[in-house]
């Protein structure tokens, strides 16, 4: 289907007239590849993403009012383009600030990261990626980071309901094997590869 077609069905908005979707949303795809240089953005895929999420008085205002660049770059991502999952890592800086904020650990920063990575990115058991979940309200930035606090807060307060006898001795264990240490090391470093090769 035309993308200018799929746009209409999809958001059910009204079209001022043919012409002037065609310009707003030839204007949009501008955007949107000047923020993603990198990403293979297909129009097609975009137009089925974006029509949902428009909300206005026409499909005009709607793509002029719409967070182009952040609906393309989810739009990507869902419709699992490698290129867009390598540049949503420009998105995932903000679980490093939901870090800063919540003064979590950097391990557990990064463990979100990777969770998230998966959550918003990966297809399971025939289910779309999470982030069909965002519908372009707000920034895609804000949204990612709100998602982060929230799994960030709910892992620190399961790290605080341990015993303080189970923390002491994972740090007594800690302290007394570099070699465990170094296992760990090793072993998140091969998950982190082994996600960016299945995601890939």
């Amino acid at each position: 289907m035309d993308p200018v077609d799929e746009l209409s069905r999809a958001s059910g908005l009204p079209a001022p007239s043919r012409a002037a979707v065609e310009a707003a949303w030839t204007a949009a795809l501008a955007i949107a590849r000047a923020a993603w240089p990198g990403v293979e953005l297909d129009a097609t895929q975009l137009a089925e993403f974006f029509g949902p999420r428009l909300a206005g008085i026409d499909l005009v205002a709607a793509l002029a009012t719409a967070p182009v660049a952040d609906l393309a770059i989810a739009a990507a991502c869902y419709a699992q383009q490698p290129t867009a999952h390598a540049a949503f890592d420009a998105v995932l800086t903000e679980v490093d600030a939901a870090g800063a904020s919540t003064r979590s650990p950097r391990d557990l920063v990064e463990d979100v990261k990777q969770l998230l990575r998966v959550q918003l990115l990966v297809l399971r058991d025939g289910k779309p990626a999470g982030i069909a979940g965002y519908k372009g309200k707000g920034p895609l930035r804000g949204w990612v980071r709100i998602t982060a606090t929230r799994e960030l807060i709910r892992h620190l307060k399961k790290r605080a309901r341990e015993t303080p006898d189970d923390r002491a001795l994972d740090d007594a264990l800690g302290a007394a094997d570099p070699v465990l240490d170094q296992m760990k090391g090793e072993y998140r470093a091969q998950f982190a590869t082994a996600l960016h090769e299945a995601i890939a």
